[in-house]
């Protein structure tokens, strides 16, 4: 962090192949910010073979950072919720994406390719009602990156709760349907973490219903 005078180790006698390698590495150890920083690659036998970067930014806090969620944060699955980041970078940030991880695998974007813009960012997320089968979670992480997918800010660790029965929409009929005696129609609605429903008829705005089929399997969003 002081434009060569001294070296940390960041790891010894890793493995290489001729051409392009690479290796993965989780900043820490950083205090304040160091705009004269380097990596050095050194040949593990000969340290007289090595090839330092360009100079570059190591800092404690990243330029991007979330406010919201933090660690005491649990959501409802299906529902919107408010993210929150802030970018101290000076500039618009284009084609950002906000990434959900669940159990450290990538499950969803929670907003896709828009402009982060320079201080305080307020990102409306519909959360979905279940991210490949999994409808909850207490090891769940917002990831920012950039267009060029470099990741730019990471949240705390955060819950996503189970989310509440519900029957979202009707989509058929809508309000400008006409049905009548022994027309074959399709009645359409979206429902979530609902095993089974009734469906009635009513023909005075609700005052009285009558059954049309009790207990109907259905699944989670369109039936």
């Amino acid at each position: 962090t002081d434009d060569g005078s001294s070296w940390t180790t960041i790891e010894s006698n890793h493995s290489v192949n001729n051409g392009h390698n690479y290796t993965s590495w989780t900043v820490s150890g950083i205090t304040g910010t160091n705009a004269t920083s380097l990596i050095r690659i050194s040949e593990s036998s000969d340290a007289a073979v090595n090839l330092n970067s360009s100079n570059f930014t190591l800092a404690a806090t990243a330029q991007v950072a979330f406010t919201q969620p933090t660690s005491s944060t649990s959501w409802e699955m299906g529902t919107a919720q408010h993210i929150l980041l802030t970018n101290n970078t000076g500039s618009n940030i284009e084609d950002a994406t906000v990434k959900l991880y669940i159990d450290g695998s990538e499950v969803g974007d929670a907003k896709s390719y828009f402009r982060l813009l320079g201080g305080s960012n307020d990102i409306t997320w519909n959360i979905s009602y279940d991210y490949y089968g999994t409808t909850s979670s207490t090891n769940c992480q917002l990831k920012v990156v950039d267009g060029s997918y470099q990741e730019i800010a990471v949240s705390e660790t955060f819950e996503l709760t189970e989310a509440s029965p519900q029957i979202s929409s009707i989509s058929s009929p809508t309000a400008t349907s006409y049905w009548y005696n022994g027309q074959d129609v399709s009645i359409n609605w979206y429902c979530y973490a609902v095993s089974s429903v009734d469906i009635e008829y009513s023909t005075d705005d609700g005052s009285s219903w009558t059954t049309i089929e009790s207990n109907h399997s259905v699944n989670n969003g369109h039936n």
